[in-house]
């Protein structure tokens, strides 16, 4: 189990950090995604912070693995949670890692408690800590840890705060993976501390998730921003699997205070060409 999560969501996540340098309840509860059906299927959730400085970069990923109907509450599932950051001796990437045999994942507003109203994602396991779109706190072997908080979202589509990139596409039951952007750029104070030292900052991030059955073959993945948040961009695409076959599609997106452009290939009249 947690070697297929690994498979499935760290293989599609690596990258994430090196590419580039909230108003209404965001739910990405499986309920309102039709066709997924009683198989394998995974939920992923990516935070990547840029410090305002220029000097960190942080990745935070949190999943888990199902191998049963999608529930609003899913209990004692596999996963994966890794820290990741551009270490500033080396320029390289330093990357901490676990694999929880049991998370808890909560959709939608299905948590119960006086947060059922404003959590739209929480992620938690035993040991570890949990993560959700407004706090993460993880704490990992050799005292590794990482706290963030996250606020000021500002949504992919302000007017329509719960669409992503994809639009409406988002409810097609053929495609077996979904991506979406609950935030181009939230203000941010975190906290990471391992082997080398602490480090306390703040900064701009950037939040998505992905979920669905199978992960894409193959995909480009990019994103950066202004070190004040003001412009951002990110840009996703490859061959999406689609029933028994693949779909080459593309999804992008630049913000600033003057410009909100969107790319989708469903949108009428668009016309583009792609290459892998």
């Amino acid at each position: 189990m947690g070697e297929m999560c690994r498979i499935l969501v760290w293989g599609g996540f690596w990258c994430l950090l090196w590419s580039g340098t909230a108003s209404g309840q965001f739910t990405s509860s499986p309920q309102t995604r039709p066709g997924l059906g009683a198989q394998t299927w995974f939920h992923g959730w990516y935070t990547r912070i840029t410090s305002h400085n220029g000097e960190d970069v942080v990745g935070i990923l949190t999943a888990s693995l199902f191998d049963l109907d999608p529930q609003d509450c899913l209990d004692h599932t596999g996963g994966y949670v890794a820290i990741m950051r551009r270490n500033r001796v080396t320029g390289r990437l330093d990357v901490y890692e676990s694999f929880p045999p049991s998370t808890r994942v909560v959709l939608g507003n299905a948590l119960a408690g006086k947060q059922a109203e404003k959590v739209g994602y929480h992620w938690e396991a035993d040991g570890i800590g949990f993560a959700n779109e407004d706090e993460v706190h993880i704490q990992l072997h050799d005292g590794i840890s990482f706290t963030a908080c996250f606020h000021n979202r500002q949504a992919w589509d302000p007017k329509h705060p719960r669409r992503g990139p994809e639009g409406l596409a988002e409810y097609l039951a053929l495609l077996q993976a979904h991506w979406s952007v609950y935030s181009v750029a939230s203000e941010t104070s975190f906290r990471l501390a391992d082997s080398t030292g602490e480090f306390i900052g703040k900064g701009v991030a950037h939040q998505e998730t992905n979920w669905g059955q199978a992960f894409p073959k193959a995909f480009v993945w990019a994103q950066g921003c202004s070190p004040d948040g003001q412009a951002s961009f990110v840009l996703a695409g490859g061959k999406l699997p689609l029933g028994a076959g693949n779909l080459q599609g593309w999804l992008a997106g630049l913000r600033t205070p003057d410009v909100a452009w969107d790319f989708r290939p469903q949108v009428p009249g668009t016309v583009f060409s792609t290459q892998i």
